[in-house]
């Protein structure tokens, strides 16, 4: 019975620590993505947060056919993020833009989903 117990507990804090590195990960992810844009916005006093997605891993190109997962691995990162800011003429707007990250949370690129006059 204390070997159950043993095993659950170690399955329980096995279980906790991986939610805590998606945590971390999540929240250096947005980190990268807030000072990226500080830097690119027209008027970056006017950012205003709204959300941020999940972190989704992006995996390397699997060939059509059977995926054998041991030689899947994450290759980067996407972080949907919903912000407004001011645009060039100081109207402002509601962006909704996708943040590709590389696998050590470096800016690669945004890409525009959806742009809308507020």
């Amino acid at each position: 019975m204390k070997t159950l117990y043993l095993i659950l507990f170690a399955a329980l804090i096995t279980l906790s620590s991986c939610q805590r590195k998606r945590t971390v990960l999540r929240d250096r992810a947005i980190d990268t993505v807030q000072t990226v844009l500080k830097r690119t916005l027209n008027d970056p006093e006017s950012y205003q947060a709204i959300s941020f997605g999940p972190l989704n891993p992006i995996y390397n190109d699997v060939l059509p056919g059977p995926v054998d997962s041991s030689k899947l691995h994450i290759t980067g990162y996407t972080i949907q993020h919903d912000y407004r800011a001011k645009n060039e003429f100081g109207a402002l707007m509601l962006y909704k833009q996708k943040f590709v990250l590389t696998r050590k949370l470096k800016y690669v690129e945004a890409v525009e989903l959806e742009t809308i006059d507020q």
